[in-house]
């Protein structure tokens, strides 16, 4: 995370010196007055959430902090969406900011979850079944979750890890990482039709897709 972050509203600028910060994965409340940011502390990944009005910070995580607590998302300004390992396989919780409470978010013993993305309220993960001992039966899917209907639905199924999911504003195509090749390169899924296609490719590794928010530019991280 860089020292200064620019926040910029529709009637003026601002600009946040954020010093001593050490992480990853940040990313701003809709309102724009709250960071959440992992980090790691004594040996476990933790979630940082940074009031950025009053300049204070909370460890969301804290019940967990003898488990790694990757990945978070604010799924609206009260509520806060992150993985978490403390029940073995990882598993998305929700926080609440209001009442300081903790919760799985999806209740199903059989399907571990992490790496959440919102849009208009789905949640679409990365998720892998498990067997009666809490084994993972295979490669992470993508998923996503009707957080109205409290029901989930497998959009992917391959033999092969599928990571990271993004939408695009119009919830028409999915953008996510897989490795039939054995590097990671960016495909899409088709909502309409369920189709997918190979985005990007390259002789090395390419993580963490992100869409401008016209949806015409792709933004991704690669070893090249």
């Amino acid at each position: 995370i860089k020292q200064k972050c620019k926040i910029e509203s529709t009637n003026k600028k601002k600009i946040f010196s954020l010093s001593n910060l050490e992480g990853r994965y940040p990313t701003f409340s809709k309102d724009r007055k709250f960071l959440l940011y992992q980090t790691h502390h004594r040996g476990y990944d933790q979630v940082i959430k940074i009031n950025l009005e009053k300049n204070n910070a909370e460890n969301i995580s804290q019940k967990f902090t003898e488990s790694d607590n990757r990945h978070p998302f604010f799924f609206n300004n009260s509520n806060i969406i992150f993985g978490s390992d403390h029940l073995g396989e990882e598993k998305l919780l929700i926080y609440n900011s209001l009442s300081k409470s903790t919760k799985l978010l999806i209740k199903n013993s059989n399907l571990s979850s992490s790496i959440a993305f919102i849009s208009k309220n789905k949640i679409y993960f990365a998720g892998s079944r498990l067997d009666n001992s809490g084994k993972l039966t295979g490669a992470p899917d993508i998923y996503v979750y009707d957080n109205q209907t409290k029901q989930v639905k497998q959009l992917t199924k391959t033999p092969w890890e599928e990571w990271r999911p993004v939408v695009d504003e119009k919830n028409n195509y999915i953008y996510y990482i897989a490795n039939p090749d054995k590097n990671f390169d960016i495909y899409r899924l088709n909502l309409n039709n369920l189709k997918t296609e190979l985005v990007y490719q390259s002789p090395t590794d390419e993580w963490d897709p992100s869409l401008s928010k016209d949806g015409k530019k792709l933004i991704f991280a690669s070893k090249q």
